[in-house]
């Protein structure tokens, strides 16, 4: 089929033949449908498992197996590509066909790298197909809730710490505009040390609670929630139980079942009862530990260093504290504690943070403009190879290599022998000289262009401009932002002048800038052409 496919090609696209577009569009789309099917089986969530693994073992194979065929697709498709050169057979050619040519080149790179990226985006969109934003958000707020009244860790400090905490406000003033939850609205929330030696008991809105009372508890989080709502939901709980809001913790408890019922899950517990064997007001210290499963270990309470005798786990504390929990021993013979009582939230915990993260993914937008930046290299790279003569390629890369070797070196000896004289950034002043050195390089290549002289450095030249031509937005921009954000951060905030505008916009100056290489491509491969009649000397 592709024979054919091939002739066609060459009696009526003779480009689309030479550059074998079509057999390698076939074969990259093909292979980039495996690893989509591949990812999306791989994405599903098992909600009885509790292996945290968010990307299993087969991520990496599926890296190991995309970087192989990526390679071995490339070498074929080049070893057949550059059989037949029709630009320096100086065979005719219209003005736009060096820029179609870089463009299926592009094209090619792109799907030829991409093969992890439907990978781990279906491996996403499985998880995202679960549930919608809103509902996933809604799932994981009751999860979060809910973790304070199961099994878990407490809040604490080290030693070294006390010292900055004491007396002070360790979570900054924090309000709540949620309707009936706005109980803390003009509440600042003091989360302090009670003293440097004394570990037994924190401070929370003015009152003093036990180290191990459930208002001490930390609460679980999901990446799909901001870090200011964990906080949210955090006090907003723990308002409850200080305002003795029963009825709110009821219906929470309620929520949680209901989710876990959905899924099939084990609990021998109801909301009724798991609110009889917890809550115990004011004081919230006396209370039944949930497990997190039917088969989880108590993990007993997790204290400072310094923690009163009464509060030492190593005591047997936990032991103590397990009210009529099972008490016996693991296959090694260690003691254990297994719950009397439980819930399924290890398993819940496990397969949400699986979907949340799917929805904060960082294989977005983000990752969607490296691998353009990433198949505009590569394409960049191979087009240049295939302007140019093998000789003249590699005094291109070498002498670049050199030329940014020797100005590294000079820039980094200029900060150590007049740092003590004057300030200057040495990333500005590396990418400042760059931008000249572009500058001289398109000064002598148009000249020798628009006098018609002798190709000479030009047929050097001509690959550093296609190559460095690029970047040359993202260096202005790389410059500004340090200029006006990175070393203006440490004098003043960044809200005044182009410093807010420089933050919010960065994905889109990379996307100006794969726009503008477009269009400078279009009018360099025209200039190129007309460049290859320029005789060689």
């Amino acid at each position: 089929m592709f024979k054919k496919i091939q002739n066609y090609l060459l009696l009526h696209h003779p480009l689309l033949w030479n550059t074998k577009f079509v057999p390698v569009l076939i074969t990259t789309l093909i292979i980039n449908i495996i690893f989509f099917i591949w990812g999306y089986s791989e994405g599903a969530v098992d909600f009885h498992s509790t292996d945290y693994d968010y990307y299993d073992k087969f991520s990496y194979q599926c890296t190991f197996y995309a970087v192989i065929i990526s390679i071995l697709v490339l070498v074929l498709w080049l070893v057949f590509y550059f059989r037949n050169n029709a630009f320096k057979s100086f065979y005719p050619k219209k003005n736009s066909s060096l820029f179609k040519e870089w463009i299926i080149i592009a094209v090619l790179c792109l799907l030829n790298i991409s093969y992890t990226f439907s990978y781990y985006y279906a491996h996403d969109l499985r998880g995202r197909n679960y549930f919608d934003r809103e509902e996933g958000e809604r799932r994981c707020t009751i999860l979060s809730e809910a973790s304070i009244f199961i099994d878990g860790s407490f809040r604490h400090y080290k030693n070294d710490e006390t010292k900055t905490l004491v007396n002070e406000n360790y979570y900054p003033e924090l309000r709540y505009y949620g309707g009936e939850n706005d109980y803390y609205e003009d509440s600042e929330i003091h989360y302090n040390i009670k003293s440097p030696s004394d570990y037994d008991s924190v401070c929370y809105f003015g009152k003093m609670h036990p180290y191990i009372s459930l208002i001490n508890k930390q609460t679980s989080t999901y990446s799909i929630l901001s870090h200011e709502r964990d906080s949210i939901l955090n006090y907003k709980v723990k308002g409850w139980l200080l305002q003795n809001k029963k009825d709110s913790v009821t219906q929470l408890f309620r929520n949680f079942l209901d989710i876990q019922n959905e899924h099939g899950l084990k609990a021998n517990i109801t909301a009724e009862q798991w609110i009889s064997l917890v809550y115990n007001p004011p004081v919230f210290d006396d209370y039944y530990t949930i497990g997190a499963s039917h088969y989880s270990y108590i993990t007993g309470y997790e204290y400072p260093v310094n923690v009163p005798d009464r509060y030492d786990s190593e005591n047997n504390e936990a032991e103590k504290n397990t009210k009529d929990n099972i008490i016996t021993t693991d296959k090694y013979g260690d003691k254990v504690i297994l719950p009397r009582y439980y819930v399924s939230f290890k398993q819940l915990d496990y397969a949400y943070n699986k979907i949340s993260r799917t929805w904060t993914s960082p294989f977005d937008l983000k990752y969607s403009i490296a691998y353009l930046y990433a198949a505009l290299a590569f394409s960049l790279i191979i087009f240049s190879f295939r302007i140019s003569t093998i000789r003249n390629w590699f005094i291109a890369v070498i002498s670049t290599g050199i030329v940014g070797f020797i100005l590294f070196a000079i820039v980094m000896s200029l900060r150590h022998v007049i740092r003590h004289t004057f300030y200057f950034d040495e990333l500005i002043l590396y990418l400042a000289i760059w931008l000249v050195i572009l500058m001289v390089i398109y000064i002598v290549f148009f000249s020798v262009y628009k006098n018609k002289g002798s190709k000479k450095i030009t047929s050097v030249f001509i690959n550093i401009i296609l190559w460095l031509s690029p970047c040359v937005l993202l260096i202005i921009y790389a410059i500004l932002h340090e200029i006006y954000v990175d070393d203006r951060y440490y004098y003043e905030p960044c809200n005044t002048g182009i410093c807010p505008w420089l933050k919010e916009f960065e994905g889109y100056i990379f996307f100006t800038n794969l726009v503008f290489t477009v269009l400078y491509m279009y009018l360099l491969t025209r200039i190129i052409k007309k460049w290859k009649g320029i005789a060689e000397a």
